[in-house]
């Protein structure tokens, strides 16, 4: 469904995947809904994210 020219999310599940567009889309369409600014990470911030996750790149000093 579209809103004012911009696509309204449908319902989405922890753990669906969207290809980028529709996150774009969806990050849009948000921040016409509140008047805030919205984005999609960055693939550094999303690295950094991963990385703290799963503890890589985390030194162990005992």
């Amino acid at each position: 469904m579209r809103t004012n020219g911009t696509l309204a999310p449908e319902t989405v599940t922890l753990g669906d995947t969207l290809a980028a567009d529709r996150a774009q889309a969806y990050v849009d369409w948000l921040s016409e809904q509140t008047g805030r600014n919205y984005r999609l990470p960055t693939a550094a911030e999303l690295a950094a994210l991963k990385a703290a996750r799963t503890g890589a790149g985390l030194s162990s000093t005992t």
